[in-house]
């Protein structure tokens, strides 16, 4: 008897003829959740699954006033309202769960104490959330990451010894500062040269010059002496104080370890953490690197170039994938100062920076003709089979933001969006609007920003938090209403569809089939499943 089966549901392949599909590939896909082979829809989103973002009672209710990116930290919602890049801290045994980030003026950090405290005050920080109208934050505080070197030699006197003895060691000093954070910076310029007495080992007092206000963030300062009696040699730990003198006692330990360290770029962007401890970032065309496992720590000398501007990052692995206005990069090391960069001949640009997603091993972002994968094995045209230029172009590529959650690809772009499987090769059409999303990888949950004005049930919407509100989209286990459609099957000859019979997995359900033959679209079947999850319907 001829028929036609479908046993297993995929989404869309926009660029194939309806009737060249395969059976299991839909025409359309909308609001389909495709999972193991069965179709259902994703979770309503309700007013009762709505959680605030702000931390106050009272926020500012414009409804432009959008945030652009959510970050769930613990029991907090961290917001902003433009585009920043946030890691968390690489640092071993980081009691107070440090988060960097920057697109916020300089690179930035904030911790499980600064987060809530709004009794915080420092002159270092330049933290804003708004650039025109301030509101209601969070977090509450944040500083700026590193300190700057001194700007002054230290100066020398000796405290004790005699001049009777001949044995003289020459010897130069410098000094650091370090903050409350404990981030040390790069080294004074070296002391005058002082000529020390070994055989009365004498205390030598160096005079640390005022800071004048400029380094308010200044814990304690640590002094260093060289090993010989050149200042081109190493110089090594000595002693460490907070007054305005410190005495080199004759202690010795480690060699000076900030000797090129600088504080991040002021235009770093793109905050991206590798695998090897070490954080990534650029400005323009130039590739920035952390020291390993020291975030506040940019040498100069670790910095790399690209002939095009660099759009943004994303990891694959152990290696730094490059997105730029032209050709990707890959840029892989053991160390920051080992770092290769190897370009990728796919001439495809990046378009959105929030497009760029890490996933399965690689890195996709969106091109002016598509979706592209970057890993270790170079670059392709992930959709070059699955959807033309002209398609790809109703999806707005140059504005989408996008989300991996359960190694699929989410996308939005202000209208809308998609949702596409690297694995399968098959996109789903999602109607959902939203300006912000945040994968939490500890529930398994996608959230999502929803502004009041964009949902449809506001009976028992949150008044306190009329248009800062978020919802556990892929956690809910409510279906919302989806369509799929299937392709285009051709029979042999002319034939009487009289049965059909669908099968739910869950046991009851109900749902609604329309049969299109030869164009022409049938009423409407409602079909309700018996106690085994059968529905036959003629």
């Amino acid at each position: 008897m001829p028929g036609f089966k479908i046993t297993s549901f995929k989404g869309a392949v926009p660029k194939l003829a309806p009737r060249l599909l395969a059976p299991e590939f839909a025409q359309t896909a909308l609001n389909a959740r495709l999972e193991n082979g069965d179709l259902k829809g994703y979770g309503t989103i309700t007013v009762a699954s709505l959680e605030p973002i702000g931390r106050e009672s009272s926020i500012n209710d414009r409804e432009d006033d959008s945030p652009t990116i959510i970050y769930k930290y613990g029991t907090h919602w961290l917001h902003w309202m433009f585009d920043v890049d946030v890691v968390q801290s690489p640092i071993v045994n980081d009691s107070t769960d440090r988060l960097y980030f920057t697109g916020d003026g300089i690179m930035k950090m904030t911790n499980n104490e600064l987060v809530t405290d709004a009794s915080v005050t420092n002159t270092i920080v330049d933290y804003k959330t708004d650039l025109t109208t301030p509101i209601s934050r969070n977090p509450y505080t944040s500083q700026a990451v590193g300190i700057p070197k001194p700007t002054e030699a230290p100066t020398t006197a000796w405290t004790t010894g005699s001049t009777a003895s001949l044995d003289l060691e020459q010897r130069f000093y410098v000094y650091t500062y370090v903050n409350a954070n404990g981030e040390e910076s790069a080294p004074s310029a070296p002391s005058p040269r002082v000529a020390a007495l070994l055989t009365e080992e004498p205390v030598i007092g160096v005079t640390i010059p005022s800071t004048n206000g400029d380094y308010e963030n200044v814990a304690k300062v640590r002094l260093y002496v060289t090993a010989t009696g050149s200042n081109a040699t190493d110089f090594q730990f000595c002693a460490e104080g907070t007054g305005t003198t410190i005495n080199d006692t004759g202690n010795r330990a480690e060699v000076l370890p900030t000797k090129t360290w600088v504080p991040p770029d002021p235009n770093l962007k793109g905050l991206t953490a590798m695998a090897n401890g070490v954080l990534a970032g650029f400005d323009e065309n130039t590739l920035m690197f952390s020291e390993p496992y020291i975030p506040y720590a940019w040498p100069i000398e670790y910095q790399l170039g690209v002939p095009y501007e660099i759009v943004g990052l994303g990891r694959a692995g152990d290696q730094l994938v490059v997105c730029t206005k032209g050709t990707p990069y890959l840029a892989s090391g053991a160390t920051s100062a080992s770092m290769d960069l190897i370009g990728l001949s796919v001439e495809q640009a990046c378009v959105s920076k929030r497009s760029i997603v890490s996933i399965l091993d690689g890195v996709i972002y969106a091109s002016p003709d598509g979706l592209v994968y970057v890993s270790s094995g170079g670059a392709e045209l992930l959709t070059k089979d699955l959807i033309t230029r002209a398609q790809w172009s109703t999806y707005n590529p140059s504005s989408i933001h996008a989300y991996q959650h359960d190694n699929l690809y989410y996308a939005f772009n202000g209208t809308g969006g998609f949702i596409f499987n690297p694995v399968d090769k098959h996109f789903v059409t999602i109607d959902l609007d939203t300006d912000a999303a945040f994968n939490d990888i500890i529930t398994d949950t996608l959230y999502v920003y929803q502004n009041l004005s964009k949902l449809t049930d506001v009976s028992e919407y949150n008044a306190n938090y009329p248009f800062w509100n978020i919802s556990p989209w892929t956690s809910d286990t409510t279906d919302d209403t989806f369509t799929w459609t299937s392709k285009v099957f051709i029979t042999e000859r002319p034939t009487i569809l009289s049965t059909g019979q669908v099968v739910f997995t869950a046991g009851g359900g109900t749902t609604s089939l329309t049969l299109t033959i030869d164009g022409t679209a049938l009423s409407p079947i409602a079909v309700t499943a018996d106690a085994t999850g059968v529905a036959t319907f003629r």
